[in-house]
């Protein structure tokens, strides 16, 4: 049994460092394990975000049907308590509550009779859980918890990884794009040309259907420009947000987030972010509908929004120089039309004379 162990353990280390995908990595690990142990299948369950659910990712008998969704809260059937607790469980079908806790697992093996659930995280964070599945009433030995616990770091170990290069891969992107943004708003001073290329670059790189800006004078209330891109919805493109709130010595930023529904019940989603200029101006960059691979809508992420909170921060500065060059531009005409009045008026008098 020694011997076996020291195979499958080194079967599951070539996994782990092997060059295929983060996914197939997942997987091959779990079916080695569900393999070693002879249970009948073994899942394994994402914990979100919030840490308020786990949803089935992936099953040791190959993938899963593509609109198959299995969901427990946390704290829920044997699942949820593994995760909620950060302990193994071992149950069996006989014990009361069983089989409706976990009524939902009838679809994957019908009948099942033995249910263990093992946490799987490091040592400062959860990412799911590991559940073996068994038609016969059966317990695992002290040495099969230690393999099911040596896996468990394993895929934490695999999932750490994963986590890190997506982000990597994430950060690069966004500062790919920023620099795109910086380069095409210093490519002109232009009013016009640059609220066009920063409403449309907006949209692009958010993957939001429609964006819009819009800056007012502080006081008056009156609009001073705006531009649009995509599809906008119609009435007050961009809502005025207000002033940020201090709290203690750091003031948060403000934003509108939400959704609302159009005639044919379809929902939009909108996200907006203040442009804060020095002076009388006040201004709003927004987005609108998010969208998905299936052309379907969105709502926006928290990851957007920080993208979008960033990209405000960039546009002011050109839209502030770009104002800026206007006055100068509007100030130069008025004082060149000023020289030929009085030309023209210098004129007339000598010819008065």
């Amino acid at each position: 049994m020694g011997s076996d162990r020291l195979a499958f353990l080194s079967q599951m280390v070539e996994v782990l460092t092997s060059t295929v995908s983060f996914g197939e990595r997942l997987a091959n690990m779990v079916h080695l394990l569900a393999r070693f142990l002879k249970v009948d299948q073994a899942l394994y369950f994402s914990l979100d975000k919030n840490k308020e659910s786990l949803s089935l990712q992936i099953s040791s008998k190959g993938p899963l049907p593509r609109k198959f969704r299995l969901e427990y809260k946390s704290g829920q059937g044997v699942v949820g308590t593994a995760a909620k607790t950060g302990e193994p469980q071992v149950v069996h079908r006989n014990e009361p509550g069983v089989a409706a806790d976990n009524a939902l697992l009838e679809k994957l093996q019908p009948k099942f009779d033995t249910l263990a659930a093992f946490p799987v995280a490091d040592d400062n964070f959860l990412y799911g859980v590991v559940l073996l599945i068994d038609s016969s009433e059966r317990s695992f030995t002290p040495m099969e918890r230690q393999v099911v616990h040596l896996t468990s770091l394993m895929l934490a170990g695999a999932l750490r990884q994963g986590m890190v290069q997506e982000e990597a891969k994430k950060r690069i992107a966004e500062l790919s794009v920023l620099f795109e943004v910086g380069k095409a708003l210093s490519a002109t001073v232009e009013l016009d040309d640059l609220l066009e290329r920063v409403v449309s670059t907006t949209a692009k790189v958010i993957n939001a259907r429609g964006a819009a800006l819009q800056i007012v004078d502080r006081q008056t209330g009156e609009t001073r420009v705006s531009s649009h891109y995509g599809l906008v919805p119609l009435g007050k493109i961009c809502p005025a947000i207000p002033e940020a709130q201090a709290t203690g010595s750091m003031a948060e930023l403000p934003y509108i987030q939400g959704q609302t529904s159009d005639a044919k019940g379809r929902v939009h989603f909108h996200l907006a972010v203040p442009l804060i200029f020095k002076g009388q101006l006040q201004g709003t960059l927004c987005v609108f509908d998010k969208i998905a691979s299936g052309g379907d809508h969105l709502p926006f992420d928290p990851e957007n929004r920080q993208l979008l909170f960033t990209m405000a921060g960039l546009i002011v500065n050109a839209l502030e120089n770009a104002l800026t060059y206007q006055q100068v531009e509007t100030l130069a005409e008025r004082n060149e039309r000023m020289v030929r009045n009085l030309t023209a008026l210098q004129a007339i008098s000598q010819a008065m004379l």
